[in-house]
């Protein structure tokens, strides 16, 4: 089972939004290239454990660890306090992030009750899903960076 990173971009995308370098939307930016920091370093640690000889119990033990890092990513940029002009931004991409979790879990359940010949359809669904997110992701980023560039 392969997975990919759903936000490789946000820091990048972030920092060079960021203008002018108000000190709080500076403080935001590098709340969140932190927590990005993190999930990164993570989730690369974790998705090495994927392969397409993985047995469906070390694939169901890697998805909850996705699941678990996504969750805690999440988390953090929830607690992340952003200028209040990208609030809703912010919350659109918290709420990207946890619906990556959310279709990781549902990933998850999905594979505990699919044949092996179903896995492979499982598979291709979380990487969908995955693709959805990583555009709310980029349109929360993008609208994030226009609201920061104010």
């Amino acid at each position: 089972m392969r997975l990919r990173r759903p936000v490789l971009l946000v820091c990048a995308a972030l920092a060079a939004g960021c203008g002018g370098g108000a000190e709080q939307k500076n403080a935001y930016v590098e709340d969140v290239q932190r927590a990005q920091r993190t999930f990164v370093t993570r989730f690369e640690q974790v998705r090495k454990r994927l392969t397409t000889t993985s047995t469906l119990a070390q694939d169901q033990a890697t998805l909850a660890n996705f699941q678990a890092i996504t969750e805690r990513f999440a988390a953090t940029l929830e607690k992340v306090q952003p200028p209040e002009d990208v609030r809703v931004e912010h919350d659109r991409l918290v709420a990207a992030v946890a619906g990556y979790g959310a279709d990781v879990g549902r990933a998850r359940a999905r594979l505990r009750a699919a044949s092996v010949e179903d896995r492979s359809i499982v598979r291709t669904e979380l990487s969908s899903a995955v693709e959805g997110t990583q555009e709310k992701i980029a349109k929360a980023v993008g609208d994030i960076n226009a609201a920061l560039r104010q």
